[in-house]
């Protein structure tokens, strides 16, 4: 798993774990069935780096976790579904004991009081992804969690969700010529417009429930946001969201692409007091009552590279008690994978705030590095606004310019590059200069600060970008052949 790093929330101290986080999954209070389910759905037994991601996820803290393959999901699907089966057998559990002292006449206060064990909605659990073949995915392993191998699952609106969510056959032109993890990326079940809400009965799995009798709510984050809009709307919905405990941001890094507004949106949604209550109020817990429900959720994140928006959001908008481990796996970057010779121009602005950042990039960018821009020229803007106020400027000044999007043809005559701003995947730097196929070496030029630390080490590398950033010196150049 490598190195995770893990924050106290009360207090500003980091440590870094280098226990081995291997204790067995039957510590966590797990059910053996559905510990055998897992070995049906994962196709074997669980592997040492699954139970290392699972030792962090059963103590309920939050994560942030890099990943590259899929090996974490039937971990954070087994997580949610022992959480709702917990949580329903407390609630069933204490409202026995209630209605028994009831009848013995026995029930005081305190009773009561130690029977709360619900929010103000039933929905636990949240999970984000950026597809309906994610979506379908994570319900087909919630099925073999629950029924395991049996033939004869009962699954309502089974056939509806097929219909909706599996494959629909849609795949790249094999003549067209991409990267094998692009072409993956974009075959299959691509809507990113989906919600459905998912319920847990005893021997059953509920599709299409409606969000206040949902256990789970599967969606994207732009299928939720049409929902829950802004407070302004008069079909503004967030009740359902009030009392979640597990959310999931599955692969981050293609959210990130969509609209990152739209999940930050969501999360600023969650645990508002609601406007109707259908809640036995002596049921609700205090800390719930008190509007302490974000100190009590637990964030589980996973992305194929670290991000700095990822970042950001557990700083700005996750407060668990129990904590937090994110994940620092090593970076050697990715000038390795570039074919061409470069001539790169590493130009350092010293900024001092990130809310400056954007303002203090345009000028830099509109006096120091467009005069040097010559026909052939590509800029490439990782942000869309940032798109829009290059395009208003080329537009005012009279410039001639080609705009360029994941619409268009792939570019040729690609004389030079300039990136606004580090890309927050590595790939497309290396992709964009392997484009330029010319004798003499292609000038690159990228304008960087310390707010994109993260970006130039997935680039670049960590001990690269160390030397880099520890330079004296604000323009860099370098070489290679």
């Amino acid at each position: 798993l490598g190195l995770l790093r893990y924050r106290k929330r009360l207090s500003e101290q980091s440590v870094d774990v280098d226990e081995q986080l291997q204790t067995p999954i039957e510590s966590f209070d797990v059910p053996s069935k559905l510990i055998d389910n897992f070995n049906v759905a994962n196709d074997g037994e669980m592997s040492k780096l699954q139970l290392q991601i699972y030792n962090v996820i059963g103590r309920y803290a939050d994560l942030s976790l890099v990943t590259e393959g899929r090996q974490h999901e039937v971990l954070y699907c087994m997580h949610v579904l022992n959480h709702i089966i917990k949580t329903r057998n407390m609630v069933i559990s204490n409202t026995r004991n209630l209605q028994e002292l009831r009848e013995k006449g026995t029930l005081t206060e305190d009773a009561i009081e130690m029977a709360r064990d619900q929010g103000f909605s039933r929905c636990k659990a949240l999970i984000l992804c950026p597809m309906k073949k994610d979506a379908f995915r994570i319900v087909e392993y919630f099925k073999k969690l629950i029924f395991g191998d049996s033939t004869k699952p009962f699954v309502s609106n089974s056939q509806r969700f097929h219909d909706e969510f599996d494959d629909t056959g849609y795949r790249i032109n094999a003549k067209r010529e991409v990267e094998d993890e692009y072409r993956e990326l974009m075959s299959g079940n691509l809507d990113d417009c989906f919600r459905i809400g998912v319920g847990i009965a005893k021997k059953s799995l509920k599709l299409y429930t409606s969000f206040d009798e949902s256990d789970i709510i599967v969606a994207s984050p732009l299928g939720l946001r049409t929902i829950v809009g802004d407070e302004e709307e008069t079909n503004h919905q967030t009740d359902f969201l009030s009392s979640v405990e597990v959310v999931i941001i599955d692969k981050a890094d293609i959210i990130l692409m969509q609209n990152w507004e739209h999940l930050l949106h969501i999360m600023d949604s969650l645990h508002n007091r609601p406007e109707k209550l259908n809640v036995d109020i002596s049921r609700v817990r205090q800390w719930a009552l008190s509007e302490h429900t974000k100190f009590y959720r637990q964030t589980l994140l996973f992305s194929s590279m670290k991000l700095a928006e990822c970042e950001a959001l557990f700083a700005l908008k996750c407060f668990n008690f129990a904590g937090f481990f994110s994940h620092f796996p090593q970076s050697t970057g990715i000038l390795n994978c570039i074919d061409v010779p470069v001539y790169q121009q590493l130009h350092r602005l010293v900024v001092n705030s990130a809310e400056q950042q954007s303002d203090e990039r345009f000028e830099y960018f509109r006096q120091k590095i467009l005069c040097k821009c010559e026909q052939g020229t590509v800029i490439f803007i990782p942000s869309y606004f940032d798109f829009v106020r290059i395009r208003n400027l080329f537009k005012v000044d009279g410039e001639s310019f080609v705009q360029l999007n994941e619409y268009a043809k792939q570019g040729k005559g690609i004389k030079s590059l300039v990136f606004y701003q580090p890309p927050s995947n590595p790939q497309f730097y290396s992709q964009f200069i392997n484009m330029t196929a010319q004798d003499h070496p292609v000038q690159v030029t990228i304008i960087h600060n310390k707010f994109d630390s993260i970006r130039m080490s997935n680039i670049f590398g960590d001990q690269m970008y160390s030397q880099i950033s520890n330079s004296p010196k604000n323009v860099i150049l370098l070489m290679s052949q």
